[in-house]
């Protein structure tokens, strides 16, 4: 499926959490070398929101306590809105909510998906509730409930969590998840069997390295394990007569597993960088490969702009799809 917003976000908000006050927190050494730090966190699981801002919250970043370990406050919130379309059609936007504390973090996250298929599309809709301890404390944890789908068709409902440990120049982390995935069935088999469950248990580790000037590094790898075997999906003959065409499509979006790889550069008002993902689809077995490029700016003190474009190829298919994205936060 286009890369974008997927069934499979799961534990990517923490990474958004981290990955802005690892920039933040990285940025503020290489300013102010009196703060002792011991810091950071991952970037993207999937790889596709964008990086926050570099510079805006050295002022926090400024208690410390006996043992030279950061405690340091949250103390802050920023509310994104954005928008994103891809080469065949597919539109989304999305807002994302994030409420600071003085130790912990609030999240709340929307997202719409209209997607063209057969002179047809298909809507989606996507939440998330998740709240996590402040990630550039020496241990953090974190948790969420998510929801994505199209009611009569295919829903996803998730558990998430996040655990990891920073160092002076390393975050590693483990993310693991619960998925309880409903297909809905068609015809007369709806009213003797009106759907097929199916648990989904899956994991993630992630590793950072922020030490090298003003590089960032990260890297990562999930697993998803399903109690049906999908490959039926694609190769029973009768399939057709049991879920529509929609349920089909949406759910030739799910992951057997996956790698990612994400660099990014700090500047002085903003970042640049780029990340891959390389795929393998538990339907069908196919390799799935994206490409992207962010970057973001401050435009004034409180507000970020951000841009994203890429590309996605499978193996299965020669032709290419392209896509970008568009979003704003504001910050306070």
């Amino acid at each position: 499926m286009p890369y974008g917003i997927c069934p499979l976000r799961l534990v990517e908000n923490f990474s958004d959490y981290r990955g802005e006050r690892l920039i933040t927190s990285s940025n503020t050494l290489k300013k102010n070398k009196t703060v002792c730090l011991s810091t950071v966190s991952l970037l993207a699981w999937l790889c596709y929101l964008f990086c926050g801002d570099a510079a805006a919250y050295g002022q926090n970043l400024n208690a410390v306590d006996d043992f030279g370990s950061a405690l340091i406050p949250v103390k802050r919130s920023m509310l994104t809105i954005g928008v994103g379309a891809d080469g065949q059609g597919t539109l989304d936007s999305y807002i994302d909510l994030e409420i600071g504390f003085k130790s912990w973090l609030l999240n709340f996250f929307y997202a719409e998906n209209n997607t063209p298929y057969d002179k047809t599309s298909t809507d989606t809709r996507s939440y998330l509730l998740g709240v996590s301890s402040n990630p550039i404390n020496d241990f953090f944890i974190g948790g969420e409930y998510g929801y994505w789908g199209r009611n009569g068709e295919l829903t996803i409902n998730s558990l998430a969590g996040v655990m990891g440990l920073n160092f002076s120049d390393w975050s590693v982390s483990l993310l693991p998840q619960l998925r309880a995935i409903k297909l809905y069935t068609i015809g007369r088999l709806a009213s003797r069997i009106p759907q097929i469950n199916i648990g989904s248990p899956g994991y993630g580790v992630n590793a950072t390295y922020y030490g090298f000037a003003d590089w960032i590094f990260s890297a990562g790898y999930f697993l998803n394990y399903y109690s049906e075997n999908l490959r039926r999906l694609a190769d029973s003959p009768l399939i057709i007569y049991i879920f529509s065409p929609s349920t089909l499509q949406l759910a030739s979006g799910f992951e057997k597993s996956g790698l990612t790889f994400d660099a990014t550069y700090i500047l002085n008002h903003g970042t640049i960088g780029v990340d891959l993902l390389r795929s393998r689809s538990a339907i069908d077995n196919s390799v799935s490969n994206v490409i992207a490029t962010s970057a973001s700016w401050d435009l004034f003190s409180a507000w970020q702009l951000q841009l994203r474009i890429g590309a996605q190829g499978v193996s299965y298919d020669d032709s290419i799809i392209s896509f970008a994205g568009l979003a704003v936060s504001y910050r306070w």
